[in-house]
């Protein structure tokens, strides 16, 4: 008896036929809609071919669902059946149709985590539902940060499943480590913790003789660094590398003042090595390198560093709930098996799901994708909310992305909200100039990410506001697409 049998890979299947022995005792149970995991192995013409390896077998199938509404079926029997290499079935369910499945347009990721939060918040303080009733899932792990943002300005307790909060990943703190070096360039723990990432051959025994020194010289780590070349404190390969470490910093030191936050971070991971580290073509490394781009795309928020860097500490010292009653966060290949009330499925768009990797492969591929967005809208118990954005930061940019193919195979099955978001009054193909902006100090303004607010200080680009929250925050106007109130 096999379960699972659509994600066994081809030592389990040359395993299984070894262990049979040209017998026919054998039960498994699969669905092949439901295969998702082709990067870990897994081969799903498995359960295709079942039936040609044993020929006279008996299919059972489970077509009645006891999960979803009937108009969650049918919107996700509608995406699933555009694929080729599938067995037929047709789900039922005698639970009633249910809501409608909505799909929601948005202008830009902040507004879709912004609704998010807003229709989570708005449901459980009516008393209709629980925080644990949510979930939100996204393709990529770098989405989440958005969403953890907009929750926490409105105090949503949440949790990541299969996965760490955005600012605890090791990834964006190695990075954010040299940004506080270069800002705080005494700053012992940054510096230890980036002192051989990437690898550099600076031993603990050379690290700690250099520490020693630094502390009595009285310079900077950054200027000790630099001095490595002239002192014999440490030798061979850590002196080397640490003196070569020092000059560049030093060089991204000088840019603090006349370089956005965005720029900055990006020149980091250039200039250390460190995209080339984290690229070796696995799937964790596409996952390192999405993270990357999403501080990027963060930092691109904020005109002064500091102002980016208190941000970062506000968000990385959220106190973890110890209650259970919070709302689920989680890529969809980690949702795989779990069911909520309602389901959030955020930026479906083509680049995200289907994900842009498959537009140079095949179709097999872009088959995955359609399995992976069957899954993840199977997961709602009885609401689904699919939401796109016209306009997405990604790795530092502003890409406007086509809505994605699997909305269209949904057809009529889901009723569509504010499907032209562009409409909205934003434009988004005319940047916006320093003298053009259109924001005077006084406007009562409202940002996505942060709320409403007033504008104090107008200086360029730079618009200093002054949230309702308490926070104050400078902003770049070209991208924190306020809105005037």
């Amino acid at each position: 008896l096999i379960d699972e049998y659509q994600d066994t890979n081809a030592v389990q299947y040359a395993l299984v036929k070894l262990l049979l022995n040209d017998q026919q005792n054998i039960c498994v149970v699969g669905d092949d809609w439901q295969s998702i995991y082709s990067w870990r192995g897994a081969d799903f013409t498995n359960i295709l071919n079942f039936e040609r390896d044993f020929p006279g077998a008996k299919v059972v199938k489970l077509e009645q669902n006891y999960r979803s509404t009937g108009n969650i079926l049918e919107a996700a029997h509608q995406v699933i059946t555009k694929n080729t290499q599938r067995t037929d079935k047709r789900l039922w369910t005698d639970s009633g149709d249910g809501a409608p499945v909505q799909v929601h347009g948005v202008y830009d990721d902040a507004e879709e985590a912004r609704q998010v939060a807003d229709r989570i918040s708005a449901q459980v303080t009516i008393g209709a539902r629980r925080y644990s009733d949510f979930a939100a899932l996204y393709r990529t792990n770098a989405q989440s940060l958005t969403l953890e943002r907009a929750l926490l300005q409105l105090r949503v307790p949440y949790q990541i499943i299969g996965g760490v909060r955005f600012y605890d990943r090791k990834v964006v703190k190695d990075v954010l480590a040299y940004v506080k070096l270069l800002y705080q360039p005494h700053d012992r723990m940054s510096f230890t913790r980036i002192a051989n990432v990437p690898t550099r051959g600076v031993g603990a025994t050379s690290l700690d003789r250099f520490l020693v020194w630094q502390s009595q010289s009285g310079l900077t780590i950054i200027e000790a660094m630099q001095r490595m070349a002239s002192e014999p404190v440490v030798t061979g390969k850590a002196r080397t590398a640490l003196a070569t470490l020092g000059e560049k910093l030093f060089a991204l030191q000088q840019r603090i003042e006349d370089t956005d936050p965005a720029e900055l971070v990006e020149a980091i991971v250039t200039a250390v090595g460190y995209r080339d580290y984290i690229s070796d073509g696995s799937p964790q490394s596409e996952d390192n390198l999405e993270n990357i781009g999403s501080l990027i795309s963060d930092a691109q928020n904020f005109t002064a560093l500091a102002d980016f860097l208190e941000e970062v500490s506000l968000m990385s010292s959220v106190d973890s709930q110890t209650s259970d009653d919070k709302v689920v966060l989680m890529t969809l290949h980690a949702a795989k098996g779990l069911e909520f009330p309602v389901v959030f499925m955020v930026g479906m768009e083509e680049g995200l799901l289907p994900h842009s990797r498959v537009f140079e492969s095949g179709p097999a591929e872009l088959e995955e994708e359609r399995r992976l967005c069957y899954v993840g809208m199977t997961r709602a118990r009885e609401e689904l909310h699919l939401s796109y954005a016209y306009s997405r930061l990604q790795y530092g940019n502003r890409a406007y992305n086509p809505v994605s193919r699997f909305i269209s195979d949904m057809g009529s099955s889901v009723a569509m909200t504010n499907p032209e978001p562009q409409l909205m009054g934003y434009q988004p193909d005319e940047p916006f100039y320093s003298d053009e902006i259109g924001f005077d100090v006084g406007d009562r303004v409202r940002s996505a990410a942060f709320g409403d607010g007033e504008i104090i200080d107008v200086d360029g680009l730079a618009v200093t506001v002054a949230f309702i929250s308490g926070q104050t925050k400078k902003l770049n106007a070209e991208y924190a697409h306020l809105q005037k109130l």
